[in-house]
């Protein structure tokens, strides 16, 4: 597993374990420096039409000063949010979880569907996830 897959497996973990500080997205986050970032928008740039709107919001935030300097100090900022895989739940099968962590979400929806789950060489299982499905009466499958 490379730097980046940890990273976005962390972040998964995390939020599926953490509330949301702030509101509508908006979150505190640490930068590299130590200080703190205390309002952060995820967005999500997969599209053209979402870079655009992306563009055009930054746009906006450059009119207000105020903002403009919080953005300037990084005192405000924008991520990228982690694409969440979400369980896909085959007519009459298991849920399957090819790469990355399968986590508490994935069970609840195993949970629902009345089905099981295989995970793929390499999936780690949160211990979340792992509890989650004993509780739930959820089969983990692990591929060998």
């Amino acid at each position: 597993m490379n730097g980046d897959e940890l990273r976005a497996l962390v972040r998964e973990v995390l939020r599926d374990t953490l509330p949301v500080t702030g509101s509508a997205g908006l979150g505190v986050v640490a930068v590299g420096d130590g200080s703190q970032v205390t309002d952060v928008t995820d967005v999500t740039v997969s599209t053209d039409a979402e870079l655009s709107a992306l563009v055009r919001r930054i746009a906006a935030d450059c009119s207000d000063e105020q903002r403009r300097a919080d953005l300037v100090s990084g005192r405000t900022g924008y991520r990228l949010a982690a694409a969440r895989a979400e369980p896909v739940v085959p007519e009459g099968g298991p849920i399957r979880v090819e790469r990355g962590a399968l986590t508490e979400r994935h069970v609840r929806e195993a949970a629902r569907a009345g089905t099981s789950i295989v995970a793929a060489r390499g999936v780690v299982v949160t211990p979340l996830a792992r509890d989650r499905a004993r509780t739930s009466g959820v089969d983990i499958e692990r591929e060998r």
